[in-house]
């Protein structure tokens, strides 16, 4: 789906991440317009990340997950946005179940008061007005996000001991610290595979 955008300048990585399968042939082969980034060891999410975006030489980076699809105009509006507003650090989309593509699986997370996240609007139909309008997030989902190389530069991008998990939260955090926001577009819009696709109400995890 990302060789269906409609962004007009862009570059595609792809890390490898210790698989055993024809994954990375395949790719050579058949997309050589792609750069393949081959680890032998699975290095989790944050450490392949870091890898792949040391290689990265645009301006922004887009953090997407492998199972995942995009729609052909996802790019513009984040890009747009970051852009315009010199203060956001983060932003991601409106990131859809791919099982159900009318219910939401994150358009962000907040804070609590007892230390747990609130993935807000989590399960519920993505029609409902209160999910279509931007907002200020305390942290993306790292399926899909674009960040501001400059600002990876800056303060790192993710903590390597977070091999699964909460990485793009605690990245979020000092993205706050460092004098930048996290914000939610939804005018961008994707869809993502998950590991649970269960239809169950909102929840704090």
């Amino acid at each position: 789906t990302l060789k269906r955008s409609r962004y007009p300048k862009s570059e595609i990585l792809v890390v490898n991440n210790g698989s055993t399968d024809d994954s990375a042939q395949f790719l050579k082969e058949n997309y050589p317009e792609v750069r393949v980034i081959e680890i032998k060891k699975n290095r989790g999410y944050a450490g392949a990340n870091n890898l792949g975006v040391k290689k990265a030489r645009g301006k922004y980076v887009l953090l997407l997950n492998n199972d995942t699809q995009v729609t052909p105009n996802f790019l513009e509006p984040l890009v747009e946005r970051i852009e315009k507003d010199s203060t956001v650090g983060a932003i991601q989309p409106q990131i859809r179940l791919m099982s159900n593509k009318n219910l939401i699986d994150s358009i962000g997370s907040f804070f609590t008061f007892t230390g747990f996240l609130y993935h807000y609007g989590y399960s519920q139909n993505q029609l409902q007005k209160q999910y279509n309008n931007p907002l200020f997030m305390y942290s993306v989902k790292g399926a899909c996000f674009l960040t501001r190389k400059s600002l990876i530069d800056k303060i790192g991008l993710f903590d390597k001991s977070y091999f699964a998990y909460f990485e793009e939260t605690d990245f979020c955090h000092r993205v706050w610290l460092a004098g930048f926001k996290v914000k939610y577009i939804p005018t961008a819009q994707m869809f993502h595979l998950g590991g649970v696709n269960k239809e169950v109400s909102p929840i704090i995890v």
